[in-house]
């Protein structure tokens, strides 16, 4: 029996640990919490996401409390450091400031891909505090005179100006966008604006693109005037890029606008002389005022008063961008901040808060590891786009599925995120591809790629397309830089395709939708009549090649298939209605041979854009196009030949073949014939089995025969059934 003091003492005990767990609960309530109520500082080390940042300038950016506090990503006093920014990997310089409201600092640079518009810094939080992070002191200096020297109002300041607004792809090396073009006995006028200019001499530097060669030497010849004096007049020979450096005289330049003017002369002698302006660099003295509160300025040999700054503010080291440097705070009064510069670096001051705001901050897919790395996962036929286009697949989804395949679809910003650090660069699917090859079961056959891509994904001259899904940009030999989806094809370092790859180039569901009706009746189709025999050639007579090229081609298709061809032997007005009743002959293939361009056949529009766009063909064929840039889909302000064919929802083609640059028939011949053998061969069932056998059988020796390989592109389904 328990004794009264026993079980006063229990009771006392009892009542003891309740009120130490009340006490312990009330400080753990309040240590979670902010002082001013809000969030509890993520203590637990369960991080819910990392950010993407994106950046598309050059200039200190800030992350402020509330967007952390958003996502779930504040951290207390003591564990800030524990931030991590990355760009592609590499952990950047970090700053959090020392206040109860803090932010995250860090210097952003702008793109340097020609694919991606923005950089993308990674915002995550480590388990341990990192190097690169650092928490801002609350301490300033203050903007005095204590040198011993005269401080200089003035700086150099390098300005470079760039307008990216015309596309030369067959430039052989560097950049291809350029400002304008300046023909021979034409000027061309470009405005140049400045900032707070002061007195002295400067310097302009010019790059240029001679277009043009001729037997005369020199064959250019460049004269260049800013504000009506002449600060250029040289000569040169040859094609190639031209860098020009010149004095201006004191007294010539001016804030606000100034007028550059270009003017070819036409007096070398040359029959045809054309200049292409890339930029201009004007050096100048500059009075060092603070603009929107900031300057970025070179360092002297001597101080710099900067005015115009009132109040606290910050210097950053970057002349290393990659590596910026806090190198002062301070507290500027009216009269401004003198700062000891050194030779040869280059600064950003700022004022307190007048920091950028990222282009835009999203979570990066917190699901791509989980996909990727899945061991359960496999598929003949993958589908790669965007969700609002690859959603109208589903009827062909179940047809694949009806015919053994197993398929997979999955969106390109989970492949970006998991392979490329989130940028849309085609690198990241390639890199998808080639880890599917080993990792997955079964490994992918057939790869559909759905989306629009362009060479402007800048968006210099047009907005990109909503639903891009890049391609690789590739030099060619006649074409200069041109896009290739070949790539995507190759698993491992051989350069032999591995597997079969087609794109859909729309930008639109509707467009999906047009293309996978017309992919259902095809294959509905096959069996009936003797429609999947029919084969026919068509030959522009603008050169003799072509039609023994085309002879040649029906010659390979042994009965049961019925070979015709066709060649341009009527007038010019009637040769597209020509071309048209043939196809409305219902036909199973159709080839073409001959000149071509982005938009149509022949050099006489032996058929053209504006036909593909009125076909009412009830059979839709698998058309080859044996010509030159009628496949060239990333045109950002045209439609291509092809995507016209493609996407007629009364007519077209249901999948082409067709280039995206320049190359000879005598080199398309290397893929032809092997083409056309898998295409009678009774064991291809599908269309990229076919093409990926002429792929890998096709010669590639030398540079000619390799742009056929690499420009040939297959639009439309590589699992589209032909047998």
């Amino acid at each position: 029996m328990i004794s009264r003091k026993t079980a006063a003492r229990f009771w006392i005990s009892t009542i003891l640990l309740i009120f130490s767990f009340i006490i312990s609960a009330v400080l753990l309530v309040k240590n979670l919490h902010t002082t001013d109520g809000r969030t509890p500082y993520n203590t637990t080390g369960n991080i819910p996401t990392n950010l993407k940042v994106y950046v598309d300038q050059y200039g200190l950016f800030h992350i402020d409390r509330k967007t952390l506090e958003s996502y779930g990503l504040l951290l207390g006093p003591v564990e800030r450091n524990r931030y991590r920014l990355s760009l592609r990997g590499e952990t950047q310089r970090l700053w959090v400031t020392e206040t109860e409201d803090y932010e995250l600092l860090f210097y952003g640079r702008p793109s340097d891909s020609v694919y991606v518009n923005t950089n993308i810094y990674l915002l995550s939080i480590e388990s341990s505090p990192i190097d690169e992070t650092t928490i801002l002191s609350d301490t300033v200096g203050f903007g005095v005179n204590d040198y011993g020297l005269a401080a200089k109002d003035t700086y150099t300041s390098l300005n470079k100006l760039e307008k990216n607004q015309l596309y030369y792809p067959q430039i052989s090396e560097g950049d291809h966008w350029f400002w304008g073009v300046i023909p021979a006995n034409q000027e061309q006028s470009y405005e140049i604006t400045l900032s707070d200019v002061d007195e002295g001499i400067g310097t302009v530097h010019i790059r240029l693109w001679g277009n043009t060669q001729s037997n005369e030497n020199p064959d250019h010849h460049i004269l260049a005037t800013i504000n009506g004096t002449v600060v250029v007049d040289q000569f040169w020979d040859g094609i190639g890029w031209r860098d020009i450096t010149a004095v201006i005289p004191a007294g010539i330049l001016s804030s606000g606008k100034n007028d550059l003017r270009l003017r070819t002369p036409g007096d070398t002698g040359a029959p045809a002389e054309i200049n292409l302006f890339d930029w201009v660099e004007i050096e100048y003295p500059r009075k060092a005022l603070v603009q929107d509160g900031s300057l970025v300025f070179d360092g002297t040999d001597r101080p710099i008063l900067l005015g115009g700054f009132n109040g606290r503010g910050m210097i950053l080291d970057i002349t290393n961008p990659e590596v910026p440097s806090v190198v002062e705070l301070f507290y500027a009064g009216k009269d401004g901040v003198i700062f000891q510069t050194g030779l040869g670096r280059r600064y950003l001051a700022l004022m307190e808060n007048a920091w950028l705001e990222p282009y835009q901050i999203v979570p990066s897919n917190s699901k791509c590891a989980q996909f990727a790395d899945s061991v359960d996962m496999g598929a003949d036929y993958l589908i790669i786009g965007s969700k609002d286009l690859t959603e109208n697949l589903v009827p062909l989804i179940k047809l694949r599925q009806s015919q053994g395949l197993k398929v997979e679809v999955i969106t390109p910003d989970v492949i970006y995120d998991h392979f490329n650090y989130g940028y849309a660069e085609p690198i990241a699917i390639q890199r998808f591809l080639q880890y599917t090859s080993t990792q997955w079961n079964p490994t992918p056959r057939y790869v559909l790629l759905v989306g629009d891509s362009t060479y402007d994904p800048w968006g210099y001259i047009s907005k990109p397309p909503s639903n891009i899904l890049p391609s690789f940009f590739v030099e060619t030999k006649y074409g200069g830089q041109t896009v290739s989806d070949v790539p995507y094809e190759l698993m491992n370092d051989d350069n032999i395709p591995d597997l079969s790859v087609g794109r859909l180039p729309a930008s639109s569901s509707r467009q999906v939708q047009t293309w996978v009706e017309k992919v259902i009746k095809f294959e509905r189709t096959l069996e009936e009549g003797n429609w999947a025999s029919k084969v026919l050639a068509i030959a522009d007579e603008q050169d003799p090649s072509f039609q023994r090229d085309a002879e040649d081609f029906i010659s390979g298709f042994p009965p049961p298939f019925v070979a015709d061809m066709i060649s341009q032997t009527t007038p010019d007005d009637d040769a597209s209605g020509y071309v048209m009743s043939a196809f409305n002959n219902g036909y199973y293939l159709v080839a073409y041979f001959g000149h071509g361009s982005l938009t149509m056949w022949g050099k006489d529009r032996l058929f053209s854009l504006d036909n593909a766009s009125t076909m009412t063909n009830p059979l839709t064929p698998i058309v080859l196009q044996l010509t030159c840039l009628t496949g060239l889909f990333t045109h950002p302000e045209s439609y291509s030949l092809t995507e016209a064919l493609i996407f007629q929802p009364n007519g077209g083609a249901v999948a082409s073949l067709a280039p995206t640059s320049l190359t000879l028939p005598v080199d398309q011949h290397h893929l032809v014939e092997p083409l056309v053998q898998a295409l009678t061969d009774s064991e291809t069932r599908r269309l990229g089995d076919a093409l990926l056998f002429a792929q890998r059988s096709a010669s590639s020796n030398g540079k000619d025969q390799q742009d056929v390989l690499l420009t040939f592109l297959l639009f439309g389904d590589p699992a589209l059934m032909i047998r």
